[in-house]
């Protein structure tokens, strides 16, 4: 059933993307708020056509003009293969986020969205709600609307994850023969500590943030693929996880700056003959230093 009205939000006036845009394009945003297609997700379809008859001198050329200025300062995404549009940060703008019952409808209209990059960027915006600013206290009906909202959260990012792509049915080459001499001692693989750092941080943390597990996951392997120390990772998240945020690229940025403004590098764990390790040595050593960092933490 279409909407009989739209709900902007008076902080847009405190927004510096939206107060930098001419006045043409202000009116196009408030304009498409207020459409009656919007879905609870932001998304409506693209009909420039019809748009055009809504104003003396509006076109579908003049429109996408437009458009594009709004994509630029971050207020919508365009998709003109699927004719999608979103606007950006919806849920935040209007304050649906904080209704549970809103919030399970947006889940449900996010299946309808077919446009794969506007379902990356919504995840991504979903992902940065505030969670924390809402009560903890348990309901008359049972949870609290923080836990409510989380669980629809939960749910929408999962709906709004690509599917993983399935196994390959090529036969897998036959394993070279082992060498003569003993393979040299490797350093573990990013996947496995990325795996165990994933698993002491949910179990402390999982409760407090509206993340996918698979989410953190990507985030971890990536930031161990790119080379971060695995025990500043490690601090970076737990300051996120009692911050209740979300593990991101950004905000594990956010976090390395906190966490070096208040304490020093810590010194490489030093091998049984006093010196400190390097190269392998000093990525094993790294590893099990992480490891039984964490099992005492989760103790």
């Amino acid at each position: 059933m279409p909407r009989g009205h739209g709900r902007i939000d008076a902080e847009i006036w405190d927004n510096p993307n939206f107060l930098k845009l001419d006045e043409k394009a202000q009116r196009l945003y408030l304009f498409l708020i207020c459409q009656p297609d919007v879905t609870h997700t932001g998304v409506l379809p693209l009909t420039l056509s019809r748009w055009a008859q809504t104003a003396s001198g509006l076109t579908p050329a003049s429109l996408r003009e437009t458009l594009q200025a709004l994509a630029q300062a971050d207020l919508v995404a365009v998709d003109h293969t699927t004719d999608e549009l979103l606007i950006c940060g919806y849920a935040r703008t209007t304050r649906i986020w904080k209704q549970p019952r809103i919030m399970g409808a947006m889940v449900r209209a996010a299946r309808q969205i077919t446009s794969p990059s506007l379902r990356a960027r919504l995840r991504a915006d979903i992902e940065c709600l505030p969670l924390s600013d809402l009560t903890d206290v348990s309901t008359s009906s049972g949870p609290s609307i923080r836990q409510q909202v989380i669980q629809h959260v939960q749910a929408l990012c999962r709906e709004l994850t690509p599917p993983t792509a399935p196994p390959s049915r090529t036969p897998s080459p036959a394993p070279s023969a082992a060498p003569s001499s003993a393979a040299p001692e490797v350093a573990p693989q990013a996947p496995a500590l990325a795996d165990q750092m994933l698993t002491a941080w949910w179990e402390r943390y999982g409760r407090r943030t509206a993340q996918g597990r698979r989410s953190v996951h990507a985030t971890i392997a990536e930031a161990l693929d790119n080379g971060n120390d695995p025990r500043e990772l490690w601090r970076a998240m737990e300051r996120l996880g009692e911050l209740s945020k979300p593990v991101t690229g950004g905000t594990l940025t956010y976090a390395y700056a906190e966490l070096r403004k208040t304490s020093k590098p810590s010194g490489a764990p030093q091998l049984p003959n006093g010196l400190h390790p390097t190269g392998t040595d000093r990525r094993v050593a790294d590893h099990y230093a992480l490891i039984a960092e964490m099992d005492r933490e989760t103790r």
